[in-house]
């Protein structure tokens, strides 16, 4: 017996129907006779506080849906030992399951059995709270185990444990992939944002499944399914069921497409087509009914015999772990049948409904609070992060050693603590103006390649196992010493940096004395690849070095703007292009610049000449505005200034002394502008203005750029485009994995790691980096086998004397969008010639 003071419900258990991970389910009668289900924790677990919380949460979420078609919560309580439950109706009746797999229903009744579904889904989609406002509720787990097909033929959603709300009162943890493998969205799978139309993705694959005859994802592992998805390549019902009708495969498609915006808007509208493309039955209900029956007889025999309480129940033995007696049905309930199906009506829907907390919880194990008097762990005897205490991880020595702390945390946050994850550093600017500017999104990106990794691939094989990745990422806004001496005694890699000296500095002094391999993500000095970085390489630059570009920007100027340039403002044939390249008065500008200087060179049609601004491009004062005004004075038809800040330091500033006509301005070659609002503000004021102003950089239109763009946003929510995009952190995480996976099993350190990036060099097949080849190339990569590694912007062909790698470049052209009012960028490819912007 079990009473809630607060609802004032006694319950007789009469039966244990199920039991899982997480809850143990009961079919009970209340006082009023009513016969109910009752759902309880696990006592063992009633007393971790994020499970009680979302044990409740279900109940909280589920009762605030009111519909035909969704199993009603009634009530919840807490029994006299504090151990909650939810009790819910009971509907006699076998899960969508376990009838397909007793007895398949006719096309024509599943179809009706996933109308009536989408009828409640809908309910729950809409649903609003209390306080009037819509929940935006998702069941992020429809499957036909999660659907309940009565004995008089209704239909009823189950299992709110991993519903996600709007006003939950529980946090969700970020990246964790809920639901089942099968029936995810491909949103689900990127750990992307989901809503109403997720749930319509798993519609879409219960009635692909029902037509075909087979699953969908048919003899696939599971990081081969998530592959698919994330590459939205989703098999077409019609070439597997030609004999589909043309209008079902029709409703399969759109809810099969990979884009949620390409999918129903809707349940209800969803289940509109779905009716009309099948001629619905008068009397589906009926043979629904009959079909269930006759199917599980003997379980509709046993239901009746409980219903008219003449079923025998008896206590059994007790179940290992349980603190409450299991009910038993009589002997024949308990027979082996010839049938596949569960041993009682309800067992096969109660099964779900006891393991349903979450799938989170069944994937991130919750360490249990650690006693401040527990004697601390002995060094080096860990073999996985569940062997340390919460919060430290099992460091590649075998000792536990803390982790997260104050500036610095574990992305993401979801690694299992029964595995034994490989940890690499990273340093970026979370705080702080730079932290709205670039530090969070860079961090997001590099996130999103763990993501990826471990989802797809299971993590870096390593030797005979598979370690997931995990990233320990400090904020170097401020302390960025402290915080880089941190991570040099915990991983063996680390990634980043905010500026070039930060990344000089770091290196040198901190990492390269530890034995720390370093790689640049963002940064673009040229004296970066200056750096005694020792045999093996402890310094990469996964991104470009300015020098890269200048090169490109030499040809550029020379073959493509300066004829734009003396077309434009009608120069006589003999008249010399007056060319400016401005620098800052930094180590790296006066390398930069000098560069692109010798690339120039002194050709007879133009007139080249370097412009010094200070220190710093942004810098104020009296240096600089006479540096501006001398520039002003030499009226320069091309602009060639390169560095952060150029637009309000010379670009504004330029332009105001500036008295010529829009046509014979000055063309300026910047720093790729699109992200500064100042600019955006400056081509709407005028839109012709657009075409004055380039920059060279790599490829936008490259297809692994803009499937990173897209990804991105699906995961976090933010916009992206192509030419505001970083993707050197990104291509710094998938560098480190395929290195890693050269290991075999050896300990990872910052030498073999390099020893690893030196087996990625050309003279193998090409791989490039993303989800579309991370299981086959990481295999590749640990079988001993050599690739060559391709990344977004760096092609990965190191040279061992610098660090770097060569990029491809494109002069980018301004576009402006004049519906949208939109400032972006276009590849225009560098070859001699006038310049062909669109």
């Amino acid at each position: 017996m079990s009473t809630d003071a607060r609802a004032s419900t006694t319950h007789e258990l009469l039966v244990e129907i199920g039991r899982g991970g997480v809850g143990i389910v009961h079919l009970a009668r209340r006082e009023d006779a009513r016969l109910v289900v009752r759902k309880s924790l696990r006592p063992e677990l009633a007393r971790n506080v994020a499970v009680r919380r979302m044990f409740l949460e279900e109940a909280r979420v589920a009762q605030q849906v009111r519909h035909a078609n969704v199993v009603e919560v009634l009530a919840t309580g807490f029994d006299a030992k504090g151990v909650p439950w939810i009790e819910m109706e009971w509907a006699p009746g076998a899960s969508l399951q376990a009838i397909e797999d007793a007895a398949p229903l006719p096309r024509d009744l599943y179809v009706r059995v996933v109308a009536d579904l989408l009828a409640g889904l809908h309910a729950a989609h809409v649903a609003r709270g209390t306080d009037g406002a819509l929940l935006e509720l998702v069941h992020r787990d429809v499957s036909p185990h999660n659907v309940l097909v009565t004995f008089e033929g209704d239909v009823k959603v189950l299992d709110f444990g991993i519903a996600k709300v709007k006003d939950s009162h529980v946090e969700t943890t970020t990246g964790v992939v809920k639901g089942k493998a099968t029936y995810l969205a491909p949103e689900q799978a990127s750990r992307g944002e989901v809503d109403a139309r997720t749930d319509l993705f798993a519609v879409g694959v219960m009635l692909w499944q029902s037509i075909a005859g087979r699953r969908i994802w048919e003899g696939m592992s599971e990081p081969e399914i998530f592959h698919r998805l994330v590459t939205g390549e989703i098999p077409d019902l019609r070439e597997v069921a030609p004999d589909a009708p043309e209008a079902l495969a029709c409703v399969v498609r759109r809810a099969l497409a990979p884009k949620k915006d390409d999918r129903y808007a809707t349940a209800e509208a969803m289940r509109d087509e779905l009716l009309a493309a099948i001629a619905p039955r008068d009397d589906a209900r009926a043979a629904i009914a009959h079909h269930v029956k006759d199917a599980f007889a003997d379980e509709l025999r046993e239901t009746n015999a409980i219903v008219a309480g003449t079923a025998t129940v008896t206590a059994s033995a007790r179940t290992a772990g349980a603190s409450e007696p299991t009910g038993t049905l009589s002997a024949a309930a308990k027979a082996p049948s010839t049938r596949r199906r569960a041993p009682l009506a309800w067992a096969a829907v109660a099964v779900a409904i006891a393991g349903a907390a979450t799938f989170a919880l069944t994937t991130r194990r919750t360490p249990a609070p650690s006693s401040p008097a527990a004697a601390p762990l002995a060094p080096a005897a860990c073999i996985a992060d569940e062997s340390c205490a919460a919060g430290d991880h099992c460091g590649e020595d075998g000792a536990c050693v803390t982790l997260a702390r104050d500036g610095c945390r574990v992305l993401p946050d979801d690694l299992p603590r029964a595995s034994r994850p490989l940890y690499f550093g990273a340093l970026f600017p979370l705080s702080g103006p730079d932290a709205d500017a670039y530090g969070r999104s860079n961090a997001r990106a590099a996130e999103l390649a763990v993501r990826e990794i471990n989802r797809l691939a299971g993590g870096v094989p390593f030797g005979d196992a598979r370690r997931p990745l995990g990233l320990l990422a400090c904020d170097d806004a401020a302390d960025a010493d402290a915080r880089a001496r941190y991570l040099a005694d915990r991983v063996p890699a680390v990634i980043g940096f905010r500026t070039s000296d930060e990344a000089l500095a770091l290196s040198r002094d901190v990492f390269f004395p530890k034995g720390v391999l370093a790689v640049s993500a963002l940064n673009a000095s040229p004296l970066l690849a200056q750096l005694p970085a020792g045999k093996p390489r402890l310094f990469f630059r996964a991104t470009a070095s300015a020098i890269a570009f200048a090169a490109p920007i030499a040809r550029a100027v020379s073959t493509m703007l300066a004829p734009e340039a003396r077309k434009r403002t009608e120069l006589g044939a003999t008249d010399r292009v007056r060319v400016s390249v401005v620098r800052s008065g930094n180590a790296t500008g006066i390398a930069y610049a000098d560069q692109i200087l010798r690339e120039l060179g002194q050709p007879a049609d133009l007139d080249v000449q370097e412009t010094a601004l200070g220190e710093g491009a942004a810098d104020a004062g009296s240096a600089l505005s006479g540096a501006i005004d001398a520039l002003a004075k030499r009226a320069p038809h091309v602009v060639v200034a390169i560095g952060d800040g150029v637009f309000e330091a010379v670009v504004k500033p330029l332009e105001a002394r500036v008295a010529a006509p829009e046509a014979k301005r000055p063309i300026y070659l910047v720093t790729t502008p699109w992200e500064d609002d100042g600019f955006r503000a400056f081509v709407r004021a005028r839109p012709e203005r657009r075409r004055r102003f380039f920059a060279v950089s790599w490829p936008t239109s490259h297809r692994a750029l803009t499937g990173f763009v897209e990804r991105y946003r699906e995961s976090f929510g933010e916009v992206l485009t192509p030419t505001t995009a970083s993707p050197g952190p990104y291509d710094s995480v998938y560098l480190l994995a395929y290195a890693a996976a050269s290991l075999a099993g050896t300990r990872a350190t910052g030498a073999s790691l390099s020893r690893g990036i030196e087996r990625l060099l050309p003279g193998a097949p090409r791989v490039e980096i993303g989800p579309s080849a991370v299981v086959s190339g990481l295999a590749t990569v640990a079988r001993g086998e050599r690739i060559d590694l391709d990344g977004i912007i760096s092609r990965f062909d190191f040279d061992l004397a610098t660090g770097d790698s060569p990029v491809d470049a494109v002069l980018l052209c301004t576009t402006y969008d004049p519906a949208t009012k939109a400032v972006d960028a276009r590849d225009v490819a560098i070859k001699p010639g006038r310049v062909a912007c669109p």
